[in-house]
């Protein structure tokens, strides 16, 4: 297990993100930020040790995260405004883009 570490979890309220960001807060340093559109679920990953920031990662503000953090769990889960199903093949040429510039 990782021990000592910051570590930055986004979406830490979602179904994979919490059990493993609230185990990971037993031995590490562990943010959390999401949109957190309803205080008791971020109540729920601060009373598991998380300290959370509001962050909407579609608009690219970061301000409030520190940059000196050991490991990065993206988990946040992308809601489209259109309220229109995604397409999963433009979303993976959309990641991929971003692997291959951050390479």
């Amino acid at each position: 297990m990782l021990s000592g570490e910051k570590i930055l979890v986004t979406g830490p309220a979602g179904q994979i993100a919490f059990p493993l960001a609230r185990y990971l807060a037993r031995e590490n340093e562990v943010w959390g930020i999401a949109r957190f559109g309803d205080s008791a679920l971020r109540a729920q990953v601060e009373d598991a040790g998380i300290t959370t920031r509001v962050c909407d990662l579609g608009d690219g503000d970061l301000a409030a995260v520190p940059d000196d953090f050991s490991y990065v769990l993206h988990l946040a889960v992308f809601l489209w405004a259109s309220g229109a199903a995604p397409d999963p093949e433009s979303g993976l040429a959309e990641a991929r883009r971003g692997l291959a510039e951050a390479v």
